[in-house]
């Protein structure tokens, strides 16, 4: 039965929350536990000569959060935060054979074929802050700390540390005039992170805001991206302990207009965006004869674009339209040059004409209707995917251009709340929705030969299709 090897493989899921929230004073003391339990069912194709077995696997996933956050006012002028968390992750591979007919399975004995992993995160953070007067001002620190342990971490076992110190100044210039700068100053126990400094300036008169900011960024690589190997039936992804730190610069711009009528209020804003981010960490393949992909540093990598965005309220109706055209770098780009390169390294020649950034548009909206008298919510929410075009090298080393169509997608739900009796603290809430609407399971692609999950030629997967969802929550305030 050829069948029984889906594209999408079925998953079933369960998870919840629980927080409390104890107030008194002017202090707030917010705790949390979350869980996430998930098994991934992968049943393999059946194997020849007879077709009477196959190979099935099963992951299993448990994630944990715990964690509280503290708030307190000190007088009119000072406010102190303190977050501690702790994140639990746990993953369990099991590979069976499975004798399709009787149904019976037993576990193989292959080395590799059956796998533990284990993630655990520590985070903390506080900061005071200044909060009255034309100079206010914030301090605070943060402590991050991951390990790893499991077969597939290189070295069975590995950790990495995150500390920093900030601080943010806030001058009210004027009255229509707000500068506010900021500084980072971090310790990576495996990379040296530079000085993080950011501007924010802000402007505003009558119903217009004018905002501009600069910031720098660093990202250090993640445990995963250094000394994972996840290699399975459908992933072939090995981790790069030879990585290096992104580093970034960013600028951005924006201009917003707010008027209120008689009943109903209009908002629309407006920005550009610029981003320089060197040794971008990203997927690449590194032995084309087995599709094996690995983190790799891509050099210099650089995104821009503007965006527009309308809202508009009125009564119990509320309309959000948003677009944007957002263009990105293109690392084989050069005007009809005979000699391409990548990070400096010449890798074949071409007269091609390759532009330096490939744009794409985006459109988004959001239409939500509250029926306050029957305490109803209708919601959709519509989003175009305009197509992209990229360039790449095929086996001949010769540039290909490669294009995925664009797609709609459109969701819709309908939300009820349930006050039980006029006096009670127990609401109940019901939703039920489509997501999907379109049935959108696969793009048209040109000039694309397969990827991380080995997709077609002539699409690529982006969506399991329509589902309908229902929820039921209960809520004690």
């Amino acid at each position: 039965d050829s069948l029984r090897s889906k594209s999408w493989n079925p998953k079933e899921q369960f998870f919840g929350s629980l927080n409390h929230i104890h107030s008194k004073d002017k202090l707030t003391i917010r705790s949390y536990f979350n869980y996430f339990d998930e098994q991934i069912l992968n049943r393999g194709m059946p194997r020849n000569p007879y077709f009477e077995t196959a190979f099935d696997d099963y992951y299993n996933t448990w994630r944990k959060d715990v964690g509280v956050d503290i708030k307190n006012k000190l007088g009119n002028r000072g406010r102190l935060k303190l977050l501690a968390g702790y994140n639990h992750y746990k993953r369990i591979k099991l590979k069976y054979l499975k004798d399709l007919t009787n149904l019976e399975q037993q576990l193989t004995q292959t080395p590799g074929d059956q796998d533990t992993t284990i993630f655990d995160m520590f985070i903390s953070r506080g900061s005071y802050s200044k909060v009255n007067g034309k100079l206010n001002y914030q301090i605070g620190y943060e402590v991050d700390i991951e390990s790893s342990i499991g077969k597939r971490i290189e070295g069975e076992s590995r950790e990495q540390s995150n500390f920093a110190i900030f601080g943010s100044a806030k001058w009210e210039a004027s009255k229509k005039l707000i500068i506010q700068p900021a500084l980072r100053l971090a310790y990576n126990s495996s990379y040296q992170a530079p000085p993080i400094p950011s501007l924010n300036i802000k402007y505003a008169k009558n119903n217009l805001q004018l905002r501009g900011s600069y910031a720098k960024g660093f990202r250090a690589p993640s445990l995963k991206e250094l000394y994972f190997y996840f290699v399975d039936i459908n992933h072939n992804i090995v981790g790069n302990s030879n990585l290096s730190e992104e580093s970034s610069n960013n600028f951005t711009g924006d201009i917003s207009w707010k008027k209120s009528f008689d009943k109903c209020i209009l908002n629309i804003d407006g920005g550009v965006f610029y981003n320089d981010i060197n040794n971008l960490i990203t997927l690449a393949v590194a032995d084309s004869m087995s599709q094996q992909f690995s983190y790799v540093n891509i050099g210099n990598y650089k995104t821009t674009g503007i965006k527009i965005n309308s809202e508009l309220k009125y009564s119990n109706l509320n309309i959000n339209v948003s677009a944007a055209h957002i263009g990105r770098y293109n690392n084989l780009h050069g005007e009809n040059t005979n000699n391409v390169s990548i990070n400096g390294t010449t890798i074949f020649e071409s007269n091609v004409h390759l532009p330096k950034f490939i744009f794409s548009p985006e459109i988004r909206s959001n239409i939500v209707y509250n029926w306050s008298k029957y305490n109803l919510r209708f919601s959709t929410f519509y989003k175009y995917n305009g197509p992209i075009i990229r360039f790449n090298l095929n086996n001949e080393d010769e540039i290909v251009e490669s294009k995925m169509s664009g797609f709609n997608t459109l969701d819709a739900n309908i939300t009820k709340l349930f006050k039980l009796k006029k006096q009670s603290k127990l609401f109940i809430e019901w939703s039920f929705g489509l997501k999907n609407i379109f049935d959108v399971q696969s793009v048209a692609t040109t000039g694309i030969s397969g990827g991380v999950h080995s997709g077609s030629t002539n699409s690529l997967p982006v969506g399991w299709g329509r589902s309908i969802f229902s929820s039921l929550k209960f809520r004690f305030n």
